[in-house]
């Protein structure tokens, strides 16, 4: 279980961030991943050390603090990127959390 840490839950399902990762794994458990969200870069939707997350309890979004790229993404609860936070005010994020 190095590096995975289980942050929040969504319906049962864990969401994890890899140490050092561009991408937020989805698991049933911290060991089996069921799918991924975002990959690597530095375009919309796209992660370079994703350096936190959180599930917004209403709408299910999942919101992650984009360390290197200097912003939050937000995605589905499906995966899919819906948008940006704090481009241009957001230096280094890490950590993030959610109020529904």
């Amino acid at each position: 279980m190095s590096g995975r840490y289980p942050i929040a839950r969504e319906e049962g399902k864990r969401i994890c961030l890899e140490q050092e990762s561009v991408c937020v794994p989805r698991y049933a458990t911290c060991h089996t991943s069921i799918a991924y969200t975002g990959k690597g870069g530095s375009g919309p939707g796209e992660l370079d050390h994703p350096a936190g997350v959180a599930v917004h309890e209403d709408t299910h979004h999942i919101f992650v603090a984009n360390r290197f790229n200097n912003r939050v993404e937000i995605f589905s609860e499906a995966g899919e990127f819906l948008y940006q936070l704090g481009v241009g005010q957001l230096y280094l994020p890490f950590g993030i959390a959610t109020h529904g």
